[in-house]
């Protein structure tokens, strides 16, 4: 075979074209990837897909093993992938938890249960840890000492809308239960969220269906970060599949036709 005849892949050729698509959308994918992780007490689970699930995240089952959590000023720890967010850390004192009301008051009762945490805005990417202090929550009717069952939920809100986990644990009075993680809230959280994100409850649960998204959800603007969001995972792998197949099928078809 003559090498005069090899197919040139250029950048006006169709294959280039679709080649420079596909490392877009591989671009675009990888900013829509986990939104973020309840890293500390460990999560119930963790599906990006269902996240926004107002009911922990889409995980309604409690854990089969409760973790023991320091409640007088325990650790809560997180991993974001947004550049800005504002963080709510809700408990539920229920055995059982069914819907996100159970973070708002008890079963028994129907006494409040403030947030142990409210409009922590954080900035930047990677780890955030706060400390929490159950034992400061005045609930009528319930009991918080060491022994309590209790179920600890993250909001998290971000351009892509309200976001939750959820963490099942057991009250301790053991001060070295988490010690060994190393937790300094973060400087750059503070008492006063951004402008636009925050929220003093969970969104509500529309009847006979699936966790309704907040009314409160941030407006999304432009940028790659707002337009992933918008886009499912699932889409993107079909995207992202059929871009690679395309960019192949272009680059190798002229040249078998070609062949000498």
């Amino acid at each position: 075979m003559s090498s005069s005849v090899r197919k040139t892949i250029t950048a006006s050729t169709p294959a280039a074209s679709l080649l420079t698509l596909l490392l877009a959308l591989l671009a675009l994918a990888h900013s829509a990837r986990a939104h973020f992780t309840l890293d500390y007490p460990q999560t119930r689970g963790f599906d990006e897909d269902i996240e926004s699930d107002n009911f922990c995240g889409g995980f309604h089952d409690i854990s089969a093993a409760r973790a023991p959590w320091y409640y007088r000023n325990g650790p809560v720890a997180i991993t974001s992938h947004h550049d800005s967010a504002t963080v709510n850390i809700y408990l539920s004192l229920d055995e059982k938890p069914t819907g996100p009301e159970s973070f708002l008051k008890t079963s028994a009762g129907g006494a409040s249960i403030p947030p142990l945490r409210k409009d922590l805005a954080i900035s930047g990417q990677g780890e955030f840890c706060f400390h929490a202090n159950a034992s400061a929550l005045d609930v009528p009717g319930s009991t918080i000492a060491d022994g309590t069952n209790a179920t600890i939920m993250v909001e998290f809100i971000s351009v892509h809308g309200h976001l939750y986990q959820c963490s099942d644990v057991r009250f301790t009075s053991d001060a070295s239960v988490g010690a060994n993680l190393t937790c300094t809230d973060s400087l750059k959280a503070n008492a006063a969220a951004a402008a636009g994100s925050t929220s003093s409850t969970p969104a509500s649960t529309s009847s006979g269906g699936p966790a309704a998204p907040s009314a409160t959800a941030p407006t999304r603007s432009g940028g790659s970060e707002n337009a992933a969001s918008s886009i499912s995972p699932s889409l993107f792998a079909s995207l992202v599949a059929a871009a690679a197949a395309a960019a192949v099928a272009s680059a190798l078809g002229p040249g078998i036709s070609c062949l000498l």
